[in-house]
């Protein structure tokens, strides 16, 4: 996928951050507000990772006047918005600004290519066409206002659930953050280090236990072999009680795990395909594909088809469709039964059932036509034979 969270850091925290900065977000434990933002990007990510990858398998379909046609249309969503995206990549980028945003503005420039605006301005008004402003694409700003008419506005319609999530994600960090700070400790080093009450009134003595305190436990507490320097009357005892297990480790994990799934229930995707569990997954797919999938390109499909399409076209059957069949793959000798019926009823031709496998469509007449086995019957008259007039 496209998006990263270093890309994500700085579109939230300015262009300025540097790296350093970046890498203290992540790896500070004690910074609260990191943890959330870097578990609830996981989170986000893993999520509109599945979508995107659905999605990719997805036609944009283009019909003029009923029959379907790849002319510019159908390049422009399926191969190259712009000269510098490709479909897949567009895409991704368009999903993940859906759903950690809530909305996103896609605008056209003169050359017809389409592009996904980074930041702009919204002048809504209720009783008139809304306005938009200030559109910046990377480091490109559009010297110009658009109507809504000429831009694709696109909004997740549930775009409230963010406000949720933040909320659990914030509660989640106090807890991820704890868990952090008690691995650390559990995983430390610890001991005394006791001194003879007459050593210390050496001057020496002191000069070496304060060079031990400020520097010489630490750096033999963090070296994986390493001996440490005792002057005469100090005796170092280790009191550490370290198990090695990896308990700990795996509830943290566990927390952002819990995340994730909040994040997937959220979206209507079932937990069981983002968290790995490999049981019942035939049925957890098509219950994200008809809760999550399906919902999602129709927001993009109607806005799609508002904008670029007008009524009268829409009457004739000129329109976009995007086609949710292929995001699950499809065992050919397990479906084998429910193809033949597709054709022996009548439901499809040869060459239709084809393209829902991808297969390449056959040049041949009969290929196109329509078949009804004779084991059907007219419903009134059971016992007459139906027959299928292919001309």
């Amino acid at each position: 996928m496209a998006i990263n969270l270093i890309d994500w850091f700085k579109a939230h925290f300015g262009k300025g951050v540097t790296p350093a900065e970046m890498e203290a977000l992540y790896t500070d434990p004690d910074n609260v507000c990191a943890m959330a933002k870097a578990a609830k990007e996981m989170a986000l990510l893993t999520c509109t990772q599945l979508i995107t990858a659905s999605l990719g398998k997805c036609e944009f379909q283009t019909f003029d006047k009923g029959n379907p046609k790849k002319r510019s249309e159908w390049r422009l969503w399926n191969i190259e918005p712009n000269k510098n995206q490709n479909a897949q990549d567009f895409r991704a980028r368009l999903i993940y600004k859906l759903i950690s945003t809530g909305d996103a503005l896609v605008v056209e420039t003169d050359d017809g290519s389409i592009y996904i605006a980074d930041s702009y301005t919204r002048d809504d008004s209720v009783m008139r066409e809304a306005l938009y402003s200030d559109v910046a694409i990377g480091n490109v700003s559009m010297n110009r206002r658009f109507n809504e008419r000429e831009v694709m506005h696109f909004i997740l319609p549930n775009s409230g659930w963010l406000k949720t999530f933040d909320s659990v994600a914030d509660a989640y960090a106090v807890v991820i953050n704890s868990g952090v700070k008690g691995y650390r400790r559990a995983q430390g080093m610890k001991g005394t280090l006791s001194i003879d009450a007459m050593q210390m009134g050496n001057e020496r003595v002191k000069k070496a236990y304060e060079t031990l305190k400020d520097a010489g436990f630490k750096q033999f507490a963090d070296a994986e072999s390493a001996v440490l320097q005792l002057y005469k009357g100090m005796e170092y005892n280790d009191i550490s009680q370290k198990t090695y297990s990896n308990q700990n480790s795996r509830d943290i994990r566990a927390m952002v795990d819990d995340l994730t799934d909040f994040a997937a229930r959220m979206l209507g995707i079932p937990p069981a395909l983002v968290n790995g569990s490999v049981q019942d997954t035939s049925s957890a797919m098509r219950k994200y594909v008809g809760d999550c999938l399906v919902p999602l390109t129709e927001v993009i499909r109607c806005e799609i088809n508002r904008k670029r399409y007008t009524a009268g076209d829409i009457e004739r059957g000129t329109m976009l469709v995007i086609d949710t069949t292929q995001a699950i793959y499809v065992d050919w000798l397990t479906a084998a039964s429910g193809i033949d019926k597709l054709v022996a009823s009548g439901a499809l031709s040869v060459n239709e059932v084809r393209v829902l496998l991808r297969l390449p469509t056959i040049d041949e007449e009969w290929a196109n036509k329509h078949y009804l086995t004779k084991n059907y019957g007219d419903i009134e008259n059971p016992g007459e034979e139906v027959i299928q007039n292919n001309e």
